[in-house]
């Protein structure tokens, strides 16, 4: 018995075939579809189709030019549903000065346009910026492209042109830099710069002594220290809102970024001083008071001291790399304890602190290695 088609029955009182059904566009408008008078079932099935293919080639035509400016704000609005306000934040001006403003009086199908992304892409090339600054700019173009496609907006050859056009772009005269730290010699002359009673010195002692990321260390409440155990723990970050002087808490990078960290007796003795004398209540964030510090502060009371103790100028986040060196550059490491390792800097996993810092782990053989990631 042939199968039968949904929405198309036998009109027995004229011995016809009849549709009756609805269809559902992609824009969401409902169509009640209801005719009679097909010899065939076949007949009735195959005008559906033709129908159905008429609007959807009708919404795509629509769609395609729709501005450009009308479709960044929806794939906007549609990122920032997927990632943290803080990511959506660091995104947002590069977002609308590199892809929204120079094509926002374009149609969509201008800018996906074959000729128009080898020009932004060629343009991109001979632009004065790093190539990471450069290929940032592509992903976002190619996020966007991509979102309109999935969106039926963009057809299957203009993605699939965009897409080979939007490669990441590697710069064979710009050498990869090898992530600056600092010696155990290094941070203790870079503290000593320090006088004692500099609040500061406590900051850069325990960001030094924990690794964590700078929106952690600003994130740090007094609660979250517990004295009897030593411990501290990190379960939040301040993030500045586009440098406007405002803040606001969130979630760490991950869930495996929050963490209990293990200080050691003396940076215990120096959280409990300093606590004490600062007079901090529970709420109170640890760095400093009532708000958090910013992030351009810890910059330049770095910087400053930096140039007076003559040691390696490095970025803040030098700072947890530094930490990370010192704990693995150990030659008597078991996977346990790089396990351990990864679990105090809050990576995903073994892997993640491995990819990372792997010249360093001069004692793990390959097995051992795919012993303990399988």
């Amino acid at each position: 018995m042939p199968r039968k088609r949904s929405g198309i029955r036998k009109d027995d009182s004229r011995n016809t075939w009849l549709i009756d059904t609805r269809f559902t566009t992609p824009d969401g408008e409902v169509l009640y579809i209801k005719k009679r008078g097909f010899k065939t079932e076949r007949d009735a099935f195959e005008y559906l189709e033709i129908l159905k293919a008429e609007k959807l080639k009708e919404f795509e035509s629509k769609q395609r030019y729709c501005s450009w400016k009308d479709a960044t704000d929806e794939y906007w609005n549609h990122y920032c549903t997927k990632v943290k306000r803080s990511s959506a934040n660091n995104m947002r001006i590069l977002y609308n000065a590199r892809i929204v403003r120079p094509y926002e009086n374009k149609s969509v199908e201008q800018v996906v346009n074959y000729k128009n992304i080898i020009e932004f892409k060629k343009n991109l090339i001979s632009a004065p910026y790093t190539s990471s600054y450069k290929n940032r700019i592509i992903r976002y173009m190619y996020w966007t492209i991509e979102y309109l496609y999935n969106r039926g907006i963009v057809t299957v050859e203009e993605f699939k042109s965009c897409s080979l056009e939007l490669e990441t772009i590697v710069d064979k005269d710009e050498v990869k830099k090898e992530k600056a730290f600092w010696t155990k010699e290094e941070f203790e002359k870079f503290i000593d710069s320090f006088s004692d009673d500099d609040k500061y010195k406590v900051l850069f002692e325990v960001f030094g002594h924990l690794g964590c990321r700078l929106g952690e260390i600003r994130g740090l409440q007094v609660k979250h220290y517990d004295s009897s155990k030593k411990e501290i723990f990190i379960c939040q970050q301040a993030n500045s809102k586009l440098n406007l002087g405002k803040w606001e808490i969130t979630t760490p990078k991950t869930k495996k970024s929050i963490r209990h960290v293990t200080v050691s007796d003396r940076i215990a003795s120096l959280l409990d001083n300093y606590i004490k004398d600062m007079g901090y209540k529970e709420e109170d964030f640890l760095f400093f008071g009532s708000s958090p510090i910013g992030e351009m502060t810890i910059r330049r009371v770095m910087e400053s001291h930096i140039e007076a103790s003559g040691v390696t100028k490095i970025t803040v986040h030098g700072i947890r790399h530094s930490n990370a060196t010192w704990l693995l550059n150990n030659p008597n490491l078991s996977m346990a304890e790089i396990g351990k390792i990864s679990e105090r800097l809050g990576h995903e996993s073994k892997k993640v602190t491995l990819d990372i810092y792997y010249h360093l782990v001069k004692n793990v053989d390959d097995k051992n290695i795919l012993s303990a990631l399988l």
